[in-house]
């Protein structure tokens, strides 16, 4: 039996309470609880493997989670039987990473598919619907009968879009649908992305990795972090806001990665480029320590050493082959011992 949902969650279409998600003895996703509205555009971003496909996966209900629940318009999804849960799925779209066109399909048969397997459309509002949706993405009439292997990345990604949008679904999730694009085409891509929310209303969830994507459409920016290089009881959401406030968030690991600065894991990988990137640091921000923990970088700036992880205590080794110190951890103060 789906059960009622509580009364803080009926104004989300999609509510994530207490997920986790593990396979094997790996787990991916730890404690996860969040709440989607109708009409947002959240862009999901954070480091590879930490969990944002999957994420995308569970919304739409081809993962069960671990622990947890996951809601849909009100409904459990794992409580749901098959045929219900099918009906459910029919009101997303899913553009896939890499488009995930039907090689032995052409375009028009690639983009009718979900519309012929309805059984509730003419021969007539099939060829109509696939043109209007073709014609939205940006692509001719004339690509209709060429297969994908004939199509450029681009190209397969528009198709891709406009056979998601065939059904005209409610909920769009997108897995990084610039990867692999030049930057005028992740523009375009970019831009059919809006444009699809301004003719119809929906709910989107963008996964990404690039930064003009979450600048440009998202309303809401969710961050993971990868769980093994997090403590036990550290929350994996490090930033749930608007890009304005993105801009403004103090937490290192944030700041990082939307800059794009690889410097500190190089640090934490030891050998050749963990040497360059601490001479290339100490050339932009004066002498930097280096810990033996793998994610803890200690900086140094007139002998008060600044530690920005939750770690109590580390030892570190100055990068130019000074004596080591142990560092405790003092308020927000860490203090060479």
């Amino acid at each position: 039996m789906v059960r009622n949902p509580p009364a803080a969650t009926r104004d989300r279409l999609i509510h994530l309470d207490g997920v986790g998600v593990q396979f094997g003895l790996n787990p991916v996703l730890r404690d996860i609880s969040l709440g989607i509205g109708p009409g947002q555009t959240v862009v999901v971003i954070g480091e590879s493997g930490c969990g944002k496909t999957v994420l995308l996966k569970l919304l739409i209900g081809l993962l069960r989670p671990t622990t947890g629940t996951v809601r849909f318009d009100g409904k459990v999804l794992t409580e749901l039987g098959e045929r219900e849960l099918t009906r459910q799925r029919l009101r997303f779209g899913f553009l896939f990473q890499g488009a995930a066109l039907f090689d032995s399909l052409n375009v028009f048969d690639n983009v009718s598919l979900g519309l012929r397997e309805q059984r509730r459309f003419s021969e007539t509002e099939i060829r109509d619907r696939v043109r209007q949706r073709l014609q939205e993405v940006g692509l001719p009439a004339s690509v209709e009968p060429k297969m994908p292997a004939e199509l450029s990345g681009g190209m397969k990604k528009r198709v891709g879009l406009a056979r998601a949008l065939a059904l005209d679904p409610e909920v769009m999730l997108y897995d990084e649908p610039t990867t692999g694009l030049d930057p005028i085409m992740s523009d375009v891509i970019n831009e059919l992305i809006l444009q699809t929310r301004q003719r119809r209303p929906m709910t989107c969830v963008v996964v990404t990795h690039d930064m003009k994507t979450v600048r440009k459409v998202a309303d809401r920016v969710i961050m993971f972090y990868p769980l093994v290089q997090l403590q036990p009881d550290d929350r994996q959401i490090l930033f749930d806001g608007t890009p304005d406030e993105l801009d403004q968030c103090t937490d290192l690991r944030v700041k990082l990665f939307f800059e794009g600065n690889a410097r500190a894991m190089l640090i934490s990988l030891g050998g050749s480029s963990a040497r360059e990137a601490h001479h290339g640091l100490a050339r932009s921000g004066g002498p930097r320590w280096r810990s033996t923990h793998p994610t803890l970088e200690v900086s140094c700036e007139r002998q008060r050493l600044t530690l920005p992880d939750r770690h109590l205590c580390a030892d570190v080794a100055h990068p130019d082959g000074g004596p080591r110190h142990h560092l405790q951890r003092r308020a927000d103060t860490v203090h060479a011992e």
